[in-house]
C-alpha cells in the first residue's frame, strides 16, 4: 500500500533544521527530492503576530531546506486569502494566477491576521522563485472534507457553520459571500497532476 511508503518525521517548521536536528536534517535535505510545503497555521481570530512564526518564519526554513543539499523543487500551498478583500477596496472582479500581489497590499489591512502571513509568506516564495528555485504555487479554495469517505476537520469554519445552522436551526443568508469550496481529495489530486511535469514549474495556479 502507498501508506506503508509513508516515513514521519517529527519536527518543528520554525526552526532553521525544522526541528530534526543537524544530522537528520542534512540527510534529509540530500536524500528528498522533491518538497511539498503545506502546513501552516489557520485562524481567523488571531492576529498576524501569531501567524508569523509558523507561516512566514516557517516558509522561510522549508525554502532553505529546499534550496540546500540535493537540488529540489518546492510546491507551495498559498491560499486564495493572498488577495484578501481587494474586490471590496480596490474594486477588482477577478484576480490572475500569476500576477503580482503588490497592487493589492493596500488591501491587507482590512483582512485577518492569517490572510496578511500567507500573503507575506507567499512574496518570500516568489522572491526564492525570482532567485533561481524552481517552485509552483497552489491557492486553492475553502477546502472541506473527504468527497468519498466525508471525513473532515470538525473544528474548522465549515464544519462550525452546518453543526451550528443545524443546532438553531437556521442558516445565515450571506448573498455576497462566495466561498469557493473544494474537496480535501480533489486538492490533492490536482497538486499531484501538476507537480507530476516540470514543465508546471515556475507558475501559480488558482
Amino acid at each position: 500500500e502507498t501508506t506503508q511508503k509513508i516515513m514521519v518525521l517529527h519536527g518543528d517548521m520554525a526552526d532553521p533544521t525544522l526541528g530534526l536536528g543537524e544530522k537528520q536534517f542534512k540527510w534529509l535535505i540530500n536524500w528528498a527530492s522533491v518538497v511539498f510545503h503545506v502546513g501552516a497555521r489557520v485562524n481567523w481570530c488571531q492576529p498576524y503576530e501569531a501567524h508569523h512564526v509558523p507561516n512566514v518564519v516557517g516558509t522561510r526554513n522549508v525554502i532553505r531546506a529546499a534550496m540546500l543539499g540535493r537540488r529540489k523543487a518546492l510546491h507551495y500551498v498559498s491560499s486564495i486569502d493572498v488577495w484578501t478583500v481587494t474586490g471590496f477596496i480596490n474594486k477588482v472582479d477577478r484576480v490572475y494566477e500569476d500576477e503580482s500581489l503588490d497592487p493589492h497590499l493596500n488591501a491587507l489591512p482590512y483582512d485577518t491576521g492569517y490572510a496578511a502571513s500567507q500573503f507575506v509568506a507567499e512574496q518570500i516564495v516568489r522572491r526564492a522563485r525570482a532567485s533561481g528555485l524552481p517552485t509552483a504555487i497552489y491557492r486553492p479554495g475553502f477546502i472541506i472534507g473527504h468527497s468519498k469517505s466525508a471525513l473532515a476537520n470538525e473544528k474548522d469554519y465549515f464544519s462550525r457553520l452546518i453543526m451550528g445552522s443545524i443546532q438553531c436551526g437556521c442558516f445565515p443568508h450571506l448573498p455576497d459571500q462566495f466561498l469557493d469550496y473544494v474537496t480535501v481529495d480533489y486538492v490533492a489530486e490536482a497538486i499531484l497532476h501538476i507537480a507530476s511535469s516540470r514543465e508546471n514549474l515556475g507558475r501559480s495556479y488558482h
